[in-house]
């Protein structure tokens, strides 16, 4: 193909680009005038923004679906365990401060066997440990240096001491202050294994002989099915 053929073809298709480029105002213009409104004004939404209800009849992932007893694994059948569990809310445990309040009545249904406390160990690591510390102290958590206004209350001390199984498993399940809710992160059970967990931080339960294997099978590592 000859130069002046190529400069001709090129024009061309410059002319054609201009034209569909510019043919889309006039389109939208149209489309504005008949059906009252416009491509160019769409209405956006932001994540997690207006967004549409569940149906009818819906579970919610965060809603329970809990296993018949711990140590089982939830594989979609209807809720069985058998612990009376209140409803758990924010006022609930604002009340539960003092000597009264629903939460502080439960009683913890898992054992504080060495699967148990490693289950636990393993769940307070993952979500606890960030901003109460290892060990249950919140001068030695890792959110500290970066965010010293988020400091936590101390678990292996102090209030934490007087507080009940079940005031500790609420404040799991919904959060209480600067402590955000993990009721839709920790399961039901693995609360309770958290909880047994503390109680060895606090010196209350002694720590699993060595020699135990927490990993064999249908212990700690099963115990996470429980959603």
């Amino acid at each position: 193909m000859s130069r002046d053929a190529r400069l001709s073809r090129s024009a061309a298709l410059a002319a054609v680009l201009a034209l569909t480029s510019s043919a889309c105002i006039p389109m939208d213009n149209a489309i504005q005038a008949i059906f009252g409104r416009s491509m160019q004004d769409q209405v956006s939404f932001d994540p997690y923004e207006n967004p549409r209800l569940p149906p009818a009849g819906a579970v919610s992932f965060a809603s329970g679906n809990h296993p018949a007893a711990a140590g089982q694994v939830n594989l979609g059948q209807a809720e069985g365990h058998e612990e009376d569990v209140p409803e758990l809310s924010l006022a609930i445990m604002a009340q539960s401060i003092a000597a009264g309040g629903p939460v502080n009545e439960m009683i913890n249904p898992v054992p504080e066997t060495a699967e148990s406390l490693e289950r636990g160990r393993v769940v307070y690591e993952r979500m606890c440990a960030i901003c109460h510390g290892p060990q249950g102290n919140p001068a030695e958590a890792a959110i500290l240096p970066k965010l010293p206004a988020m400091v936590a209350f101390p678990l292996a001390s102090g209030g934490a001491l007087l507080r009940t199984d079940g005031y500790i498993y609420g404040m799991i399940a919904v959060g209480r202050g600067i402590m955000p809710a993990y009721g839709h992160q920790i399961a039901h059970y693995d609360r309770w294994h958290v909880v047994n967990y503390i109680r060895q931080l606090q010196g209350r339960v002694p720590a699993p002989a060595e020699g135990a294997q927490p990993g064999a099978p249908g212990t700690a590592e099963t115990l996470g099915g429980q959603n």
